[in-house]
């Protein structure tokens, strides 16, 4: 599977110990939401 922006994000995120990302989910944002979703849970929205 081909590694996307926002499964690299989410990598860097849980690298860094951030446990939590707040914002509003939107039309600029479905990359990363799905790398999140991905994620399953870690860290959380």
């Amino acid at each position: 599977m081909t590694k996307l922006v926002g499964d690299f994000l989410v990598e860097r995120l849980r690298a860094w110990g951030v446990r939590r990302v707040f914002g509003y989910p939107g039309d600029g944002i479905n990359g990363i939401m799905g790398a999140l979703d991905r994620a399953r849970g870690e860290p959380r929205f």
